[in-house]
């Protein structure tokens, strides 16, 4: 069993951090602040702080948005326009603010773990020769086998004709 949590205007004690919240809804006088509310969802372990409130799509969820953005703003700064925070940890409960960090949507998204991190990171093309260029639409290409392709092309033409 966790150890209580005592609310930290009167000092009443609390199994939930929940229930503390609440306790602040009915006596004024213990309403906490929004920072004080956050504080009670983290639990300090050596590495990450882990958030421990409510959750959606893996992340730590306040009332005010996701709970790392609001600990990398109240601990840190404002997060800048058009960034999104990137947890260096890979642990998406993290809110500790050193293992956050601003970064834009696609350097996020290729510093994550998924389809297009792994296409984006290949040098070669399925059979083993370097990519070599970009086409008009911007992707990536090889000429060896744009070669191979054009002559096939060409070949498959003249014997139509």
């Amino acid at each position: 069993m966790t150890e209580p949590i005592p609310c930290p205007r009167c000092g009443r004690q609390f199994a939930n951090p929940r229930a503390v919240t609440a306790h602040g809804r009915r006596r004024p006088e213990c309403r906490l602040s929004e920072t004080e509310r956050f504080w009670l969802h983290v639990a300090k372990t050596p590495g990450c702080w882990l958030w421990t409130g409510g959750t959606g799509a893996g992340y730590g969820k306040f009332p005010t948005g996701g709970a790392h953005r609001f600990a990398y703003e109240h601990e840190v700064g404002p997060i800048p326009l058009g960034f999104q925070i990137d947890h260096l940890c890979r642990t998406r409960l993290c809110v500790r603010p050193d293992h956050l960090e601003p970064v834009t949507p696609r350097e996020n998204m290729l510093r994550g773990r998924t389809l297009a991190a792994a296409n984006a990171a290949k040098t070669a093309c399925p059979r083993g020769h370097a990519y070599s260029g970009v086409d008009r639409q911007g992707y990536r290409f090889c000429h060896s086998c744009q070669a191979d392709r054009q002559r096939r092309y060409r070949a498959r033409q003249a014997a139509a004709a």
